[in-house]
């Protein structure tokens, strides 16, 4: 008797039930972030998602994933390497920037089925299967907005099923190409922070020049009229300049 109850409680806890979005497994991502934000970023992207409602930056904790405006439809995604199963996933939401439905996407192999769309609510929203889903390989979860600014904010969001406890983890960044595109520019703009100098203001006849140098040797020169109207950018280490907005810059 005592050996079986031993095997009962070994099999009972390898069936305990944990957050597999948390797991090396799972690579999550989103449609959006605020402010055009890397996916990556401490504030509101979307490792925030997943972080068990925890996450401080500077003594604030920005433990939640906001979207960009006006976008009705915003969704997040945690997507399988290997099949899983899942029994629920469990949404927290807040008053104000809380969809007023939510659809669950299920894809097990080839085969996608939507589950809802079904009334959010706050603070938390459980969508639970008929079923264990079996072979889960991607779970999409799509918050419908029908009225008003289309922010949508989200606390948490656990993708329920059997695993191991020990293997929580944080979760990796299913990158795309827009991430991608998203990185490079800030890290062009970084580089370039890091090279020029602060621009200074200088009277002309027209009106202004802002003027950029690196090591005494100008750059970059931003034209001003006296109503601080962008006449010409001239772009002295390419020897060529251009009017703000053109495409093509003319020799």
């Amino acid at each position: 008797m005592t050996i079986l109850l031993t095997c009962l409680m070994l099999v009972l806890q390898g069936e305990k039930e944990i957050n597999l979005a948390r797991c090396q497994n799972a690579r999550v991502s989103v449609s959006s972030v605020n402010g055009d934000q890397e996916m990556a970023s401490p504030y509101c992207g979307v490792r925030n998602l997943f972080d068990g409602g925890s996450h401080m930056v500077n003594g604030i904790n920005y433990s939640y994933w906001l979207t960009q405006p006006g976008n009705d439809r915003p969704w997040a995604r945690v997507r399988f390497i290997a099949p899983v199963r899942v029994s629920r996933v469990v949404i927290d939401l807040v008053e104000q920037y809380d969809p007023e439905w939510v659809l669950v996407e299920v894809r097990t192999g080839e085969t996608t089925t939507e589950h809802g769309p079904f009334k959010a609510t706050v603070p938390r929203t459980v969508v639970e299967f008929p079923r264990t889903m079996e072979d889960v390989r991607e779970i999409r979860i799509v918050f419908i907005r029908v009225a008003g600014n289309g922010l949508t904010r989200v606390d948490e969001i656990a993708v329920m099923g059997p695993g191991a406890r020990e293997s929580l983890t944080e979760p990796k960044i299913d990158v795309d190409e827009g991430e991608l595109r998203r990185v490079a520019a800030r890290t062009v703009r970084e580089y370039l922070q890091s090279r020029y100098t602060q621009g200074v203001l200088e009277k002309t006849d027209e009106g202004w020049s802002y003027v950029i140098r690196v090591d005494g040797k100008e750059v970059l020169k931003i034209v001003l009229d006296s109503d601080a109207v962008p006449l010409r950018i001239i772009h002295t280490e390419a020897g060529h300049e251009q009017k703000p907005g053109e495409v093509e810059a003319k020799r």
